[in-house]
């Protein structure tokens, strides 16, 4: 935190690696020994993976700028792995990411634009929490749960998506001409599975002639 250093080889006996670059703001490179079971770099950037059926991007350098494109075959970003990154602009996760962890682009202060490719399953809590930059986002219809995935960003203004029907639509009659629509927020599939009770209710008033 803080030190200064641009660039970090782990060597092979390193099997854990817990926020150890967060206030790293000049770091570049992180590259691992190749004779680490746990841990590897794509490109300077640190990924967790058991060789076969996973690979989480675990920790990107804080002091690169710019755009990043997730590889394909990452299959998770882990928790705050790109957190307070300041000089990220934009990013575009891989259609093989099955899940993006909980505060993973937290307070990354210049993030503009989110693209995730179909494919993508779902986003946890506060994933790109306090992003006071972020735009835009493109969603896929693959995305299965993005509770408070955006929360405290106040810029955002295309969360662009799958149209999905409400649930529980009534109509009732008010007078004359008048009718009361009613209706709950759409359940994801991974809400449906929980049985969510977390829903929106809505209502407006229509006049027809």
């Amino acid at each position: 935190n803080g030190s200064g250093i641009t660039s970090i080889t782990l060597p092979a006996s390193v099997v854990s690696v817990e926020q150890a670059f967060k206030g790293a703001d000049r770091l570049q490179n992180i590259y691992v020994d190749p004779a680490n079971p746990l841990f590897t770099s794509i490109d300077g950037v640190l990924f967790r993976t058991d060789k076969t059926s996973f690979t989480s991007l675990w920790e990107y350098p804080a002091g690169r700028a710019g755009a990043y494109t997730v590889p394909d075959g990452v299959t998770d970003i882990g928790f705050q792995a790109f957190a307070r990154c300041d000089k990220l602009t934009n990013v575009t996760l891989a259609p093989t990411v099955q899940w993006v962890f909980s505060e993973a682009f937290a307070y990354c202060s210049r993030l503009r634009t989110v693209t995730i490719p179909e494919g993508v399953g779902g986003l946890g809590q506060f994933s790109f929490r306090s992003c006071p930059e972020l735009r835009q986002v493109d969603m896929p219809s693959t995305i299965q749960s993005a509770n408070y995935a955006f929360f405290n960003c106040p810029k955002l203004q295309i969360l662009g998506g799958p149209a999905t029907a409400p649930r529980n639509l009534q109509a009732t009659l008010v007078a004359g001409n008048r009718v009361q629509l009613s209706w709950q927020s759409p359940l994801l599939a991974k809400e449906q599975d929980r049985k969510s009770t977390r829903l929106n209710s809505s209502h407006a008033n229509i006049s027809y002639a």
